[in-house]
């Protein structure tokens, strides 16, 4: 299946080597907790045990009746068993919602749509939350240690204690690398933070009683390799030269930690191919799209959407091969930056602003942070929503987070724009400025592969169709040829709007509208010729005459039915 090439300008300026997405991953999640006043607060709070440990030290430095209270290695390993609770809450806080949000928000889809592999993706999201664990472990113990220098005057303690920077090193290494991958595998599993949130703490909870229970049976600590948070502890005292305190010898529970690590990882990757869920399969397809505008006409669960995401390289076919812009796609990052793509589902971020959602997204492309924010500035100004850069995302109305799907898909000067459903919940004059805009993107050198299962936003952009329906290409070539088959069934428009009672009115006047009927807010009408209804929509909501008009959206029963004839046909 193979998708036209052709000559367009690329981007000249320098390029991030490969396979530093994971970066780009990191640093626009570590930006986004910083941001969060409940995050800050956590992080302030879980520096007070070093408060309380630092004035012990200085207690026992400056007073001689508090000499008892000098610290030793031991105070370091207990520093960081006082640090327990604050690691598991921001773990639970900053990872359940790693990778569950993605899914909840189908984010996944635009992100590997992008120069990012699966493993960049996942590293990217691991170092986010080892950062922020680092930063409630091992940081605030080095920092203790050099506070204990300090006050001290002199290097004696550290010189008789030299093992404790490396010793705080690997183990908040070790502490950390195994809670981060176990709560990122928990995080694939559901689209649901509270859900893995609660999964989290029944593991370590529940592994914990199991230990409890069998030494209450046995008296016996031999059995503590069951625990999560035991083998830590027995791991953390071999560290730190102190005395074990289970019979469990210390090797099993280093493997147990190592097999924890190795076997989530396995769940978060088995997890990768799985996000999508059921897909409707393509059968047997064959098919070559031109160089211009290509339309992709089908009607909800035709297989659009999967299509899509076997030429954007996010599924892997069964069997066949499908090559983009003349290379295979599957597995082949590179190909991806010659690549634009615009979801159908939502897929944002709602707390972040339009420009840094885009600008974002453009540096996965490996341009530096200045030249990502220069090409989203312009890739907004094109779609319009320049005076709404700085707005967060969650106050966008559906018309504006289409748009600004748009924007992040042609931001990077992209070769080919594969556009899932683009006008979907768009108000009349946005959906003829897109459209306007989609038709100028063709004409200017760029492959548009377009999909809606409207027959007559196709055909006001492109006469050149695929017609898809159950996972087989029913017909492709000019519009017309099944344009009369089409207009013979009543299209239905859904309008959401301020005075639907007055457009009924209105509507009431033309030959065309067959029927009318109104539900909450909406008002919703059939019409024999749907291009005469659309173009005078949009007339009506230019003028403001019936005051505003939010969403025109359309089912698909007319197409439908075209197809169930096509089918038995």
């Amino acid at each position: 299946m193979p998708i036209h090439d052709q000559g367009y300008r690329r981007y000249g300026g320098d390029r991030a080597r490969r396979g530093s997405g994971w970066m780009v991953i990191a640093s626009a999640g570590i930006r986004t907790f910083i941001a969060k006043r409940t995050f800050l607060g956590l992080l302030l709070v879980s520096w007070l045990p070093f408060l309380v440990r630092s004035v012990q030290i200085y207690l026992a430095t400056n007073l001689t009746q508090a000499r008892f209270l000098a610290p030793t290695a031991e105070t370091f390993r207990q520093f960081l068993d006082q640090q327990q609770p604050f690691v598991f809450f921001m773990t639970v806080y900053v990872g359940a919602g790693l990778i569950a949000n993605d899914r909840r928000a189908n984010a996944l889809q635009i992100y590997l749509s992008k120069p990012l592999t699966r493993a960049e993706y996942v590293f990217g999201k691991l170092i986010i939350l080892m950062t922020f664990l680092a930063l409630v472990t091992w940081l605030p113990a080095i920092v203790l240690l050099i506070v204990q220098i300090s006050f001290a005057g002199n290097f004696t303690f550290f010189r008789n204690n030299i093992f404790l920077f490396p010793a705080i090193t690997v183990f908040s290494f070790v502490q950390v690398t195994m809670v981060a991958t176990a709560m990122l595998a928990l995080s694939s599993l559901s689209k649901s933070s509270r859900y893995v949130g609660i999964l989290y703490a029944a593991v370590i909870f529940f592994t914990q009683a199991i230990y409890g229970v069998l030494y209450a049976v046995t008296r016996s600590t031999s059995m503590s390799w069951i625990s999560f948070s035991a083998n830590l502890a027995q791991v953390g005292d071999v560290i730190f030269r102190q005395p074990l305190k289970y019979d469990t010898p210390w090797q099993v529970s280093v493997l147990m930690i190592v097999g924890l690590v190795m076997a989530v990882g396995l769940v978060s990757a088995d997890h990768l191919s799985k996000w999508y869920g059921q897909v409707i399969g393509l059968n047997d397809v064959s098919v070559t799209v031109p160089p211009g505008i290509t339309g992709l006409l089908g009607p909800n669960g035709a297989g659009k959407s999967t299509f899509m995401k076997l030429i954007t390289g996010q599924l892997k076919p069964s069997k066949g091969s499908i090559t983009v812009l003349g290379e295979p796609i599957w597995r082949n990052p590179a190909l991806y930056r010659r690549i634009g793509f615009c979801p159908e589902q939502d897929a944002f971020y709602d707390r972040m602003t339009g420009l840094e959602w885009v600008t974002a997204l453009v540096r996965l492309n490996g341009v530096t942070d200045a030249e990502a924010r220069a090409h989203a500035a312009r890739a907004l100004e094109m779609v319009e929503l320049t005076d709404a850069a700085d707005k967060k995302i969650g106050a966008y109305s559906k018309g504006m987070r289409q748009r600004i799907k748009m924007a992040q898909a042609l931001a990077h000067d992209p070769e080919l724009l594969i556009l899932d459903e683009p006008l979907a919940g768009m108000d009349p004059i946005a959906r003829r400025k897109t459209i306007r805009t989609i038709k100028d993107w063709g004409r200017a050198g760029r492959g548009v592969i377009v999909s809606s299962h409207i027959l007559h936003e196709i055909e006001s952009m492109t006469a050149n169709i695929l017609l898809i329906n159950q996972g087989r290409i029913l017909a492709e070539g000019n519009v017309h040829q099944i344009r009369d088959l089409i207009d013979e069934h009543p299209h239905t428009v859904h309008i959401r709007a301020d005075h639907t009672r007055a457009l009924a009115r209105e509507f009431l006047g033309y030959d065309d509208v067959l029927s009318l009927k109104f539900e909450e807010g909406a008002v919703v009408v059939q019409t024999g010729r749907p291009d005469a209804f659309y173009s005078r929509l949009t007339d009506l909501a230019a003028s403001g005459e019936h005051g505003a008009i939010h969403e025109v959206t359309s089912p698909d029963d007319n197409l439908q039915a075209v197809f169930q004839y096509l089918v038995k046909a």
